[in-house]
């Protein structure tokens, strides 16, 4: 079993990128700023990286030499209270299977918990938090051996990630596009894993707040899949890979992402329609 160490919470990946912001704004070099306050401008480096934390001493140095209001400051400093708690979401996941969890997917269920709208486009497998059990457990046994789910642990995970965020009382906006080799590949599994999860799919496009729609030709997407989370404070895109999750937040990485899903949208038909006309 591999364990991971902890992880940059939300709080201290949102107060880094503010810091780095409110001091881009003022027109200052970390190095600028690292004089100001007296800290060396690797210290000013690693803060705005969310590679250490911030205490309370160094945050005081840090805002009085930038244009900060009063009620900026209060955020920035319940931030920095709030990156230094034990994960939220810890609690809900048991001690076995909460020793699993990547650092990416840490960051990945507070960021779901966080967001206002979840964008997922899938070309080759329905989107993780939509799976059935028994769906995962179909695609699993196609896997190499050596990325098997043998012991569980990482559906429970999933699971769990997709009840957390379908019970939120303020639940974002989800939008789903999966691709027809996803649909078509269900299409080829035993009868009662492709009826569970064409009901579950029917479950959630039925929700006011989800959308679910199918890309039924050449599409804008064809070169992999992806997840946009969008919430008041942090934006990212994060990928599944072989071995492990990535996400990146550069705006313009961010906005490339959104205009593929965007035009992948409009080339996709919802899945009342694909399934009537696939029936």
């Amino acid at each position: 079993m591999m364990s991971y160490g902890k992880s940059p919470s939300l709080a201290r990946r949102t107060l880094a990128k503010k810091l780095q912001k409110a001091r881009e704004a003022k027109g200052l070099s970390p190095q600028d700023l690292g004089a100001l306050t007296g800290y060396h401008k690797s210290t000013i480096n690693k803060i705005e990286r969310a590679e250490q934390g911030v205490k309370q001493t160094q945050l005081e140095g840090i805002v009085k030499h930038l244009d900060i209001t009063d009620e900026e400051r209060s955020y920035l400093f319940s931030l920095r209270l709030r990156s230094n708690q034990r994960g939220w979401w810890e609690s809900h996941f048991d001690l076995g299977s909460a020793s699993r969890i990547s650092p990416t997917t840490q960051l990945l269920v507070e960021a779901e918990q966080a967001a206002t709208r979840i964008r997922s486009l899938q070309a080759e497998v329905i989107p993780g938090l939509i799976q059935t059990q028994e769906y995962h457990h179909e695609m699993d046994r196609a896997a190499v051996p050596s990325l098997r789910d043998d012991s569980g642990a990482g559906f429970q995970i999933r699971s769990r990630r997709s009840q957390l965020l379908f019970s939120r009382d303020d639940q974002p906006q989800l939008e789903f596009i999966v691709g027809a080799g996803a649909m078509h590949y269900l299409s080829q599994m035993p009868e009662e894993v492709r009826r569970g999860q064409l009901q579950r799919l029917e479950e959630v496009a039925s929700l006011p707040n989800a959308s679910i729609h199918v890309l039924d030709r050449i599409h804008a997407a064809a070169a992999g899949g992806f997840t946009l989370i969008d919430s008041p404070d942090l934006s990212l895109v994060y990928q599944d890979v072989a071995h492990e999750g990535s996400y990146r937040e550069e705006k313009a990485l961010l906005s490339l992402y959104d205009e593929i899903f965007t035009h992948a949208l409009k080339q996709a038909v919802g899945i009342r329609e694909y399934l009537n006309e696939m029936a």
